[in-house]
């Protein structure tokens, strides 16, 4: 493994450093009002419309799309 990789990789957590975090967030959020924002974060997120790259329609597409162009090049070729 390079240096390069090595100095990429996560290290393990720094747990004074995750409890001085979360004592900071205890301070600054009431339990209740955090409790709301990360629920209304939740509904927000789940009402967005889906993301469906994937669909066998759009992959049948592009296998045509591709399929079309493999023959035109052999074509030419």
């Amino acid at each position: 493994m390079s240096d390069e990789a090595a100095s990429q990789q996560a290290a393990p957590p720094d747990t004074a450093l995750l409890a001085a975090e979360e004592a900071k967030r205890n301070r600054v959020w009431d339990r209740k009002e955090r409790l709301r924002v990360i629920f209304e974060t939740i509904q927000w997120a789940e009402m967005q419309p889906g993301v469906c790259r994937n669909t066998m329609e759009s992959c049948l597409r592009r296998q045509r799309e591709i399929l079309r162009r493999m023959s035109s090049t052999e074509a030419q070729g």
